[in-house]
């Protein structure tokens, strides 16, 4: 039994010590071939980090959050000029958050970017939901914080997170994944997904059960926000004019949660900017319901950032904004 269980052990180790080794070789010879190490639930968001990881110039005063409809719909080109420069915009988007976890990050990326003054979230009703189902913590905040900004060696996180059939899987087509215009795991230098033009997948979504009390999350990171001094931005971007016609419920919903936005988060002088009726965005600018395609992405990124500096001061920041969160009310636990 003894000597069985040293073989076991030795195979273990020998088994590590080889996979050690091929995660090494890897990393040195093909990184375009390797997956960020598994440090969150999502993979999109394990390129985010790389993503950060290997951008030690970025300090982001103009910073995007969100889901997919954030990464997807932000182009960084659009806020240089209020930013002050390519290394002070981040679109720190990834696919699939809900608003819980949209907080969650965003306070992730604000204790690592002093600098922010201005943070935008493009949404939309897909971001209102299984806002209790699902958990708010995506990875381990200070793994995350090691690998993308301490730049720890690499090797130990892809063997502290295991996950050979994660690894395996992704590395089969990665150099596709990751290419700009058609792959899933693509990001700009801003750090954007943004959709090809030739992609379309009808609407895609159906009714959506929204849940009006995932608005609270984000009345806490205005919140949050205002008392750092930052000026919060929430953009309902266009809506595909087929999908309100199929299910009118729907634009009855989205008004409602934006006007219960706007007065939850009035005392944070936090803006909400209501596109998803916007004119001049036909059928044919749209990947789904929810996602345009880039060119059009370009548009709505452009009118979000005249808008900014048509009303805002440098870089869109709002003034006393400390101030006005320390008398603002307490947050909601339930937004009816």
């Amino acid at each position: 039994m003894h000597r069985y269980l040293v073989g076991l052990l030795g195979g273990a180790a020998g088994t590590l010590a080889l996979l050690a080794g091929g995660y090494y070789a890897a990393l040195g010879l093909a990184p375009d071939r390797v997956p960020a190490p598994a440090i969150t639930r999502l993979e999109h968001l394990d390129e985010k980090l790389a993503f950060l990881r290997a951008r030690p110039d970025l300090d982001p005063t103009v910073l995007a959050i969100g889901s997919s409809m954030t990464w997807r719909q932000f182009d960084g080109s659009a806020f240089v000029a209020m930013a002050g420069g390519e290394a002070h915009v981040l679109n720190g988007g990834t696919a699939f958050l809900k608003t819980h976890q949209t907080r969650f990050v965003a306070d992730f990326y604000l204790d690592h970017f002093p600098n922010v003054r201005t943070v935008i979230q493009i949404t939309n009703l897909p971001d209102f939901r299984r806002c209790h189902s699902e958990p708010a913590e995506m990875f381990d905040r200070e793994d995350a914080a090691a690998y993308a900004f301490g730049r720890d060696p690499a090797l130990p996180f892809y063997l502290r997170y295991f996950a050979p059939y994660r690894y395996l899987r992704t590395a089969r087509d990665l150099p596709q994944q990751r290419r700009l215009g058609g792959g899933e795991l693509a990001l700009d230098h801003f750090g954007s997904g943004p959709i090809g033009s030739q992609r379309d997948r009808g609407l895609f979504y159906g009714p959506i059960a929204v849940e009006r009390d995932c608005i609270a999350p984000l009345v806490e990171l205005a919140r949050r926000m205002a008392a750092r001094g930052i000026h919060y931005v929430v953009v309902f971007a266009p809506v595909h004019p087929a999908y309100f016609a199929a299910y009118p419920a729907m634009r009855t919903e989205t008004e409602a949660v934006v006007s219960l936005l706007r007065t939850h988060l009035r005392p944070y002088e936090a803006e909400v900017i209501a596109m998803q009726t916007e004119p001049g965005y036909r059928p044919a600018d749209f990947y789904d319901a929810f996602h345009l395609h880039w060119p059009a992405v370009r548009r709505l990124s452009r009118q979000i950032a005249d808008r900014l500096q048509a009303r805002g001061t440098p870089n869109g920041a709002a003034p006393n904004l400390t101030s006005r969160a320390a008398n603002a009310s307490p947050i909601p636990a339930v937004v009816q």
